[in-house]
């Protein structure tokens, strides 16, 4: 979500978003997420429930959309944020 963060403060927002996609698409059904991305299979792997990992999404949300996302929504339906 750094990347994320980072693609949509210089003004690459398409790109930050699909970053911010791809944690969705990897995290937990019930949104749960790790701290990790296994760099084989893509899915989150290593220490559950980070309070950073958490931190670090909204952050990158915010930056991307200027608002606090729905994330029950967002999680549990798998559709696109934007």
């Amino acid at each position: 979500n750094a990347y994320a963060e980072f693609y949509c403060s210089i003004d690459q927002k398409q790109e930050g978003i699909a970053f911010l996609e791809r944690s969705v698409f990897h995290a937990a059904r019930d949104g749960h997420l790790s701290e990790q991305f296994n760099r084989n299979s893509g899915y989150m792997q290593g220490a559950r429930d980070l309070t950073w990992s958490y931190a670090s999404y909204l952050s990158a949300y915010m930056t991307c959309f200027g608002k606090m996302p729905k994330l029950t929504t967002a999680f549990q339906s798998r559709t696109p944020l934007h």
